[in-house]
């Protein structure tokens, strides 16, 4: 019986989880970090389209109509002269009521903290995505008085492929608190085209609308079913080994014969014959 090495099955095992599992979801990576800024990061510093070209996304705000707003910029967590949002429960400016605010992240420009109503952040992503996630922070507000946003994706043809609403912001349940955002996960049908991400306001406050946006992901697109044949060389050529290793192990026909035929001596005789100086 052919007995494969526990070692080399247990390796192909993992081969094959490593295949299944590369073939069958994204890979979450973050897609933007600010420390990779040219020039480093620092408080209040404008964020313009031309700043994460090298990280293969494009970050613009724009105003209803297309017209463009003023830049977007980084924020220090903490109160300082210029703010991103205030903290009704703290009283202080730029800190959590829960979950955690990163030592950066991104705060609106001037024009839409001036305006708000219809703006979009808007990211283009130079490489197609499976799967975006953010967080936006401190979706608060008053009856009348409400903050919302719709995140939408789109392809590269400017198709609509998922959208979801934040929570309505009509109290101060979401004051100083994160909300997580996710397109192209759980049966979106967004898999490997994602090209376009727009974060709109659509709240019914119309001025004094305080945010703040971080925690970008994006998913490495599905790999498609025939790229998978790179992904099984490692598992075939393990198959061929374990093949290999058993052909040497098993007994050749001859050695099989053998087995049961009774041993001869070198004279010829059957080993069980005694020797002639045994006998009587």
């Amino acid at each position: 019986m052919i007995r494969p090495d526990r070692r080399l099955v247990a390796a192909l095992r993992a081969a094959l989880t490593v295949l299944v599992l590369a073939a069958a979801a994204p890979v979450r990576a973050a897609a933007i970090d600010w420390t990779r800024l040219p020039g480093g990061v620092a408080d209040d510093r404008a964020i313009g389209p031309e700043d994460l070209i090298g990280q293969g996304v494009v970050l613009r705000w724009r105003n209803r109509g297309d017209r463009p707003f003023g830049d977007a910029a980084l924020e220090r967590a903490g109160p300082d002269q210029v703010s991103a949002f205030l903290n009704r429960h703290a009283a202080t400016y730029d800190t959590a009521n829960g979950g955690t605010l990163p030592p950066y992240f991104l705060r609106a420009g001037d024009d839409f903290r001036a305006t708000g109503q219809g703006a979009a952040l808007v990211l283009e992503l130079a490489r197609p995505t499976a799967f975006a996630s953010g967080r936006i922070w401190d979706i608060d507000g008053r009856r009348g008085h409400t903050e919302q946003w719709r995140i939408t994706a789109f392809d590269t043809a400017g198709t609509t492929l998922a959208s979801v609403m934040s929570p309505l912001g009509d109290s101060q349940v979401g004051d100083g608190l994160p909300w997580t955002w996710v397109l192209g996960e759980a049966g979106e049908g967004t898999a490997a085209h994602i090209a376009r991400i727009e974060i709109t306001f659509v709240g019914s406050k119309r001025q004094g609308v305080g945010v703040g946006f971080d925690g970008f992901e994006t998913g490495l697109a599905v790999t498609p079913l025939p790229a998978t044949g790179f992904l099984l060389a490692p598992a075939l050529a393990g198959l061929s080994l374990l093949a290999a290793r058993a052909r040497r192990r098993e007994p050749r026909p001859a050695d099989r014969i053998g087995s049961w035929l009774p041993s001869r001596r070198r004279d010829g005789r059957p080993a069980s014959s005694p020797d002639p100086v045994d006998l009587p």
